[in-house]
């Protein structure tokens, strides 16, 4: 009798602890999936939802309570008033755009799903080099990038041309992207991000390279996440879904796909915006943060980040920009074009004194070539990795 009752009572604690884990999902579904005015199936399986701009999830953070929506920034870089679209940008969108479109007043939103939020419990959030020592080798990621750190910048900008990387496993991921770092010490590091990622752990098991944001304000330790998963990205944009695949992608000795990231700060408002696209896609609000409307970024990295969980104890064979080596050069090689960085008046102009990181040059490589072009990747595990 004394076995059945610990039984029961197992099992009670067991099916208690399950059911508040569904309601505790379900609680944050509701809070991320906002009601929508339209949505529409996209081929790949997304379900994109299209959103009252001023009902996003932006809105729900306790510093935005009384925020005022900024549809467009009081400042930009002249250049992209002069030609706010990159080589190649006007062919690359986004696959859901062939079912349909957003209706003005709306932002396109990546319906969230219970088999990722329960996915995502527990998983620690990626984080970079973001230095006072760049050359520490952090465990489980892998870089391969171009840098400056004599900051203070105002924003930065760079061309990448984009991939689809393999990886070994869904619950490793192959990112691409600009970063804009400011902090005084690694527990105030403040980051904001732009880029694209093959991440099919998170990205409901797609392959596809996925156009994201990501930022924190506490070295990635409690705040800040992808997207809109959390409060803090404000959109702007009805035409791009953050979390969405991307397309066409490049294709070794063939043609090439780009998108052209811009990340600055509005020098009235303080806030920090992203252009991609041909087009402004949203915000940063300058009160999720302290340093970066206070004192500008102290460092800026462009290039390839790779998380290699070690499966048998080997390396990863995960993929960082096309696979292939920096010295292949163009058509072969993952690159980031044109580094430039913003200053306090908002103008553009070619990135100084830039050097690169690798922490294991045998795996991915990262090379500069003249002085403002990045190639990087590599295949991960090889005879010499």
């Amino acid at each position: 009798k004394v076995q059945i009752l610990v039984f029961c009572l197992c099992l009670f604690l067991t099916v208690t602890a399950i059911l508040a884990a569904v309601i505790d999902v379900d609680t944050v579904l509701t809070k991320v999936n906002k009601p929508f005015v339209k949505s529409i199936q996209s081929a790949d399986g997304d379900i994109i939802d299209c959103v009252d701009i001023y009902k996003q999830p932006a809105f729900d953070h306790p510093l935005l309570v009384n925020h005022t929506l900024q549809l467009e920034p009081t400042s930009y870089p002249e250049e992209v008033l002069r030609n706010d679209i990159g080589r190649g940008e006007e062919i690359m969108t986004q696959i859901w755009h062939r079912n349909g479109s957003c209706p003005e007043g709306t932002i396109p939103i990546r319906r969230r799903r219970r088999r990722e939020e329960i996915t995502m419990r527990g998983k620690k959030r990626p984080f970079t080099v973001h230095m006072d020592a760049v050359n520490q080798q952090f465990i489980n990621h892998e870089h391969a990038i171009g840098y400056v750190n004599q900051g203070p910048y105002y924003g930065a900008r760079g061309t990448f041309n984009v991939w689809k990387p393999n990886t070994q496993i869904d619950t490793e991921f192959s990112v691409s992207q600009l970063w804009i770092v400011a902090g005084d010490s690694q527990p105030e590091t403040e980051t904001v991000e732009a880029g694209w990622q093959v991440y099919p752990d998170y990205y409901k098991s797609s392959k596809e390279p996925i156009f994201f944001v990501f930022w924190t304000r506490d070295y990635y330790q409690s705040t800040g996440c992808y997207n809109l998963d959390c409060p803090g990205f404000v959109q702007v944009s009805k035409r791009i879904s953050l979390g969405s695949a991307i397309a066409p992608v490049s294709q070794y000795n063939d043609k090439q796909y780009e998108i052209t990231i811009l990340i600055w700060e509005d020098r009235e408002t303080k806030n920090w915006w992203l252009h991609s696209f041909g087009e402004v896609i949203g915000y940063w609000p300058a009160s999720l943060f302290k340093a970066l409307p206070e004192k500008g970024s102290r460092l800026v990295e462009w290039g390839g980040e790779v998380l290699d969980l070690r499966i048998g104890g080997q390396h990863t064979t995960t993929e960082m920009g096309s696979g292939h080596w920096p010295e292949e050069g163009f058509h072969k090689a993952a690159y980031v074009s044109d580094l430039r960085i913003v200053d306090q008046t908002t103008k553009l102009y070619p990135a100084k004194g830039v050097r690169t990181l690798a922490a294991d040059r045998n795996c991915y490589s990262a090379n500069l070539v003249r002085g403002n072009w990045l190639y990087y990747g590599g295949p991960g595990r090889n005879p010499n990795c």
